[in-house]
């Protein structure tokens, strides 16, 4: 994957990252009361290394702690990690709260080896989860596959277009908050 270098587009060494692309904001956690953080450890350096800004919650975190850090930082993507079960309620609840809050364009990641089965993963994606990740999946793209995968899934997103902005009612400006000194 290339984007997140930082260089321009007119290096002409290394790997080229869009000028006009922000980096993708990406939450990391592992679910409630699960202890079980290598997994999402490995996975948030190598989303670091993919050129994310990486928001990384660590493990045992609820579903309203993952929410609220998405919401209080604008960020384009979950990467979740689940190993002890309860994933199809977790997954769902947090999809459930961003879209309350709207904030349905962010995409959700996740994975939990083989414990999440191939039935709870059809439904996770029916609920609106955009990929959960299985070992098959680890088999045949590798770590950085599914990260570079992931990577891709959130090109769509433009947290800037017209849509959202004219959610503003009005443009703020200096005297909305009083006078700048």
């Amino acid at each position: 994957m290339v984007s997140g270098t930082g260089e321009s587009a007119e290096s002409t060494s290394g790997p080229t990252k869009s000028v006009t692309q922000s980096p993708r904001r990406v939450v990391t956690a592992a679910s409630l009361f699960d202890g079980h953080d290598a997994a999402i450890n490995v996975m948030r350096r190598l989303i670091q290394a993919a050129g994310a800004e990486v928001i990384h919650l660590g493990h045992d975190r609820s579903a309203q702690d993952v929410a609220n850090a998405v919401i209080q930082e604008d960020a384009h993507a979950v990467a979740l990690s689940s190993y002890q079960g309860g994933h199809v309620e977790y997954f769902t609840y947090i999809r459930q709260i961003l879209d309350e809050a709207g904030r349905d364009y962010v995409k959700i990641f996740g994975g939990g080896g083989g414990t999440i089965t191939p039935i709870e993963m059809r439904d996770l994606h029916e609920a609106g989860i955009t990929k959960i990740y299985s070992p098959d999946d680890g088999r045949t793209l590798g770590l950085v596959g599914m990260i570079d995968d992931m990577m891709e899934k959130t090109n769509d997103l433009d947290l800037l277009d017209g849509g959202k902005l004219n959610e503003l009612s009005n443009s703020l400006t200096p005297a909305d908050h009083g006078a700048i000194a």
